[in-house]
């Protein structure tokens, strides 16, 4: 009779367990551990790229604040080219858009080197490249271990001129010149690029 019992709680405790590892919503779970206070470095890292995530930055900064400048063109599915004057020029390859787009760059007048790219929302079926020049810009005076990124800001309440950062939600890699004289990244939507020296 003992015997019968001890196989019968034993058949009982195994049943449990493998409900337990199953699917169904009615298994029994354990109550889970708390979770230990996440380290913030490591978290903004692991998902700083996504959109939506804030990120802080330094900016690189204009050597003089800029003044406002803007440019517009109407580019097709051949592609196409639009510069602000020899600061910044966007090479739009064919197939990017499927249609004629009226696009506009405007240069976001402070102290960090920003431009503001339309029509907002706009998404690329071939990446669009932008090159920035280093010209009138402190970028030869960063030091070879500064992280160069292309990050994207949502609007120009993301940018704080004052203190030479922003809140950015996306990532770019950056291609530097030898002579560090132009800083290239492409970019698959728009609105508003820059580019990130460090995150903070």
């Amino acid at each position: 009779m003992t015997r019968v019992r001890f196989r019968t709680v034993g058949a009982a405790l195994l049943g449990a367990a493998v409900g337990a590892c199953g699917d169904a919503p009615s298994a029994p779970r354990a109550a889970a551990a708390p979770a230990a206070a996440p380290d913030r470095a490591l978290v903004g890292s692991l998902v700083s790229g996504l959109t939506g995530t804030l990120t802080s930055v330094n900016g690189l900064l204009w050597a003089v604040p800029a003044t406002q400048a803007s440019v517009a063109k109407t580019i097709g599915p051949a592609g196409g080219t639009l510069s602000l004057g020899s600061g910044l020029t966007m090479v739009v390859p064919a197939g990017a858009v499927a249609g004629n787009v009226a696009f506009s760059i405007t240069r976001v007048p402070g102290t960090i080197v920003a431009y503001d790219f339309q029509p907002h929302g706009t998404k690329f079926a071939v990446p669009v490249q932008l090159r920035i020049s280093t010209a009138g810009t402190l970028a030869k005076l960063l030091p070879g271990s500064a992280r160069l990124e292309g990050a994207y800001f949502l609007d120009g309440s993301r940018l704080s001129h004052a203190s030479g950062t922003a809140s950015v939600s996306e990532f770019r890699p950056v291609t530097l010149s030898g002579d560090r004289s132009t800083l290239s990244y492409t970019v698959d939507h728009f609105s508003g690029w820059m580019v990130s020296t460090g995150r903070r």
